[in-house]
Formats: C-alpha cells, sequence, structure tokens
C-alpha cells in the first residue's frame, strides 16, 4: 500500500467497519533490542528502516590507508588521531582513505557509523580515482597537496558538523554545493550517515534510545555512476588540542535488509485484521499465541488470534518507510 494513499481516507474506511483495538506507537511498541537500525521522523510521524545491523562487520587500522594524521585500531573500531610533528599536534585534523573501494555499480549505498566528542566536523568523500592518485603519492605534501585532494574533479563531499550540514563538488576549485542544512543542532554525537547513490539521497540519523532522522535529502547531484574511495576524518576549525576525538565504527556497502520487532500485543479478539500504511517493498508477519512459526500476512487478510496474544514483524530494506500500523477487531 502506497504512501500517496490518503492516510486518513483508509483510517476512516475502516473505522466504519471495524471496532480499533490498538495502534502502534513507535516510540513505545518496538522491541528495540532484537530490531534492526531504524529511524523516527517526528515531524512526519514516520518510520524509516536503515539497516539490519551496524556491527555487521569489524575494521580496524589495516583497512585505512591515513593522509592526514593516523588511525589506530580500538575495541570498537578506529580512532583517527590529529597530525603530530615532534611530538605536538601540528593540525588539528585527521582523514583517511577507507581501503575498500565503493562501486556503485554493485552496492549503490554506503553506510558510516561514526562518534564525535567537542567540535569536531566530520568529512564524508567519495574520491575519484584522480584525488585517491594525489593521495597516494609518496611525498610529503604541503597544503595546496592536500587541498587537491580536497578538490580533484569527481568528487562528492560531506560536511557535517554540529550546527551546519552540507553537500557539495568542486568546480575549477570553487565549491558548488548540493545543499546546506542548518535548522537543528546535533544533540548526539553517535551518528549514522547514508548515502543512496543510486537515488541520490543523503540521510543522517542520531543514534540513542530511540533512533531520529535529523536530515533527509534528495538531489540528483548526489547519484554516483563510477568507482570512489571513501575519504574520511575529521578536523576542528576552534580547537588545536587533543580533547577533540573522533572514532569511526563502521562502514558497510550495500543494502542491509532486516526486521523491525514489536512488542507482544494482548488483543480481547478472536480474529482481526490490521491497516499498515508505508511505502516500499516490506512484509508483514505474524505469530499467534505459542507458536514460534512467523506466517507472512497476505492480501489483507483476516488473523485468527489464540490465546489472545500477537507478535508482529515488518521486514524492510533501507529508504523503506512506516506511516501507519493499526490493528482491528471484526465483530
Amino acid at each position: 500500500m502506497d504512501a500517496n494513499i490518503n492516510i486518513r481516507e483508509m483510517i476512516r474506511k475502516y473505522e466504519e467497519k471495524y471496532l480499533l483495538l490498538k495502534e502502534i506507537n513507535f516510540y513505545e511498541d518496538i522491541d528495540q533490542e532484537i530490531s534492526g537500525i531504524y529511524a523516527i521522523d517526528s515531524k512526519k510521524s514516520m518510520l524509516r528502516f536503515i539497516c539490519n545491523n551496524l556491527n555487521a562487520n569489524s575494521m580496524n587500522e589495516k583497512n585505512f590507508f591515513p593522509v592526514m594524521g593516523n588511525v589506530e585500531s580500538e575495541a570498537e573500531g578506529v580512532e583517527f588521531l590529529p597530525m603530530l610533528a615532534n611530538g605536538q599536534f601540528l593540525h588539528n585534523v585527521s582523514r583517511a582513505i577507507f581501503m575498500e573501494p565503493f562501486d556503485p555499480a554493485i552496492d549503490s549505498i554506503a553506510i558510516f557509523h561514526f562518534t564525535y566528542r567537542n567540535n569536531c566536523t566530520t568529512n564524508l568523500v567519495f574520491l575519484s580515482e584522480e584525488g585517491y592518485e594525489l593521495a597516494n603519492k609518496a611525498k610529503e605534501k604541503t597544503e595546496d597537496d592536500y587541498a587537491a585532494i580536497l578538490q580533484s574533479k569527481g568528487n562528492l563531499l560531506f560536511s557535517i558538523g554540529k550546527n551546519l550540514t552540507y553537500a557539495y563538488t568542486y568546480n575549477n576549485g570553487k565549491q558548488d554545493v548540493i545543499f546546506k542544512y542548518s535548522k537543528d543542532s546535533l544533540m548526539e554525537t553517535n551518528l549514522c550517515a547514508v548515502i543512496d547513490t543510486k537515488k541520490g539521497i543523503f540521510d543522517l540519523i542520531e543514534l540513542g534510545m530511540t533512533s531520529n532522522l535529523k536530515i533527509h535529502v534528495r538531489s540528483s547531484s548526489m547519484v554516483l555512476d563510477s568507482k570512489k574511495y571513501c575519504y574520511i576524518g575529521w578536523y576542528d576549525k576552534y580547537n588545536g588540542n587533543s580533547e577533540s576525538q573522533w572514532n569511526c565504527h563502521n562502514i558497510l556497502y550495500g543494502n542491509q535488509p532486516g526486521y523491525i520487532f514489536f512488542k507482544p500485543i494482548h488483543v480481547n479478539a478472536q480474529k482481526i485484521k490490521v491497516l499498515l500504511a508505508y511505502q516500499g517493498n516490506m512484509k508483514l508477519e505474524y505469530c499467534s499465541g505459542n507458536d514460534s512459526e512467523w506466517k507472512e500476512i497476505l492480501n489483507n487478510e483476516e488473523l485468527l488470534v489464540k490465546d489472545g496474544e500477537l507478535r508482529f514483524r515488518v521486514y524492510m530494506n533501507y529508504g523503506d518507510a512506516l506511516f501507519k500500523f493499526n490493528i482491528y477487531k471484526l465483530e
């Protein structure tokens, strides 16, 4: 059922025939311990699926080629350390190349999970072959060399700060801004950025007990059709000492489908119907009573309730959106 259909009209038709038993609350009724990663867009009252698991693989310092500063392994990912000279911090900046190339013809989605402390601004760059070659030149680099890496033709760049997030490219050394977002401040420092380079979508999620979708932007200027390298890291223009910290916990390529599980629902009815308003290609499944087998709900069928308890789960892909989930009693 596509989200373009008038949800209010759908609800009205259902409530003319059936008794509303339960309206699923996305903040209270989801079993977060076993569900995949999702974000809630409070302005649109919807849930957007991100991925099955942000810990799907592990990474260490060997996965990166440092360009500015250094990278060190830690318990959950890697820490990006600033540049040093004679034991002193030379620059409040650290960047490195993730050694696994990103090929949008194979996996069009890239997922970045990172945390920061203090005033770090995060840099996520899809580096072109030209930029990759410049970064790999075996010589001591100057400020102009570092600038040339970022400004090389074919790059797609994202800058994520506490008060300003924007995407841009370079054209003859000048920035061409794709979008700029400065309405809300980022309150949390545990973030997930997702770029769908086939559809040209950028999502930024604050991760927490309830993860919030802070930014959702779509632009054809973010569509990529050639192999890139992920050149990532941070800088802090306000703080030149060691108090700033930036950690990358994971980088995932490709769609990572998974389930959203809902807490058991106690129902005083023998037969029910569900209303599901969504966007995407998802599947709704249920168990009744003590059954261990999950069954897909097809063609808006009626469901028999055993022992007064139901369990639901929804299979989703990245970008799928759930707007409304209501349960009705058949009189």
